[in-house]
Parts: C-alpha cells; structure tokens; sequence
C-alpha cells in the first residue's frame, strides 16, 4: 500500500467503527489493532472519519506540493470531484486561489485524460 492512509499503531480501541463502516470491508483486525488491508482499500476516508481515536493518519504532501512550487513552473490538475468538497466554488475561483498559492495554472484532470487518450489513438494508428 501506498501509504496515503495508514494507521497510527497503537492508539486503536477496539470499537471496530472503521470495520463497520468500510464499505469494501478493506480493514482487519488483529493483536488489538485495526489494520488497513492494501490491496482491498480505496481510499474512501471513511475509517478516517470515523475513527474516534484519529488511528488512520491521511498523507500530508503540503511541503511536498510548496517544495514544487518553488522549482518553477508548476500546474495543478483539478478532478471534478472538488466541488464535493468545496461547494459553491467553480473552477475559476479554485484556479484563482490555486495561482495565489504559486500555480502557474490550473486544469481538470479531465482534459489531461483526453490529451492521453488522445496520444495513444495516434499511436495505434500509425502501427505503434
């Protein structure tokens, strides 16, 4: 697993509330501690939410992201699904807010999607 989510050791309680509540039941739980399971997890964040002892632990790549943004030219691809989490938001304030933190520019990830597909079906045509 990748260590986006991962649990803090030690401080689980045995309430079970993220077994119960993952959907793809994706946790297990053994010598008195929850477990995430890497290969089942998609990464929902429910066991996150739920947990009242705050064991998952979500990867921070805040200074990763400002360590980037000083190198240079930096663009953020956006998913569609911000607006689940920022409602009431567009793209236009979020590429506003986004080039105030240091992004050069802002796209949805979409359109990086139809740039690739779009490159492999030039590919295939010309018998690569």
């Amino acid at each position: 697993m990748n260590d986006v989510l991962k649990n803090a050791e030690n401080d689980c309680r045995s309430c079970y509330k993220c077994i119960r509540f993952c959907p793809v039941k994706a946790i297990s739980f053994s010598e008195g501690q929850a477990k995430i399971l890497p290969n089942s997890c998609i990464y929902c964040g429910n066991c996150f939410s739920v947990c009242p002892q705050a064991c998952p632990q979500i990867r921070s790549d805040v200074e990763l992201a400002f360590s980037l943004l000083k190198q240079g030219d930096c663009y953020a691809s956006l998913a569609p699904s911000f607006l689940a989490s920022f409602p009431g938001a567009g793209l236009a304030g979020m590429e506003e807010a986004l080039k105030a933190l240091g992004f050069s520019g802002v796209e949805e990830t979409a359109r990086g999607a139809k740039l690739v597909k779009d490159r492999y079906q030039e590919i295939l045509a010309s018998g690569g």
